[in-house]
């Protein structure tokens, strides 16, 4: 199995190390590492975009859950 294959059952911790990790080896990396981390990376960014959306669709559920009130409270609290 490959890594790319492997990138959804990973822990967002793990996905960020791997994903600095072959942003490191594009810039410094052997020839076979860059090329390794070449073919990785569009995997790795989608997984990355993924999750950020995935994110960003539950706090906005849970922002709409809220109370209006609570929702006003934390709109004026992030403004300060």
């Amino acid at each position: 199995m490959d890594l790319a294959a492997k990138l959804p059952d990973m822990t967002d911790s793990a996905l960020a190390t791997l994903n600095g990790n072959a942003s490191r080896l594009l810039q410094s990396g052997t020839t076979a590492q860059k090329k390794a981390a070449t073919a990785l990376m569009p995997a790795l960014e989608q997984e990355l975009a993924s999750r950020r959306q995935a994110k960003q669709a539950a706090k906005q559920a849970s922002d709409a859950a809220r109370p209006a009130s609570a929702r006003k409270r934390a709109k004026a609290k992030a403004a300060e």
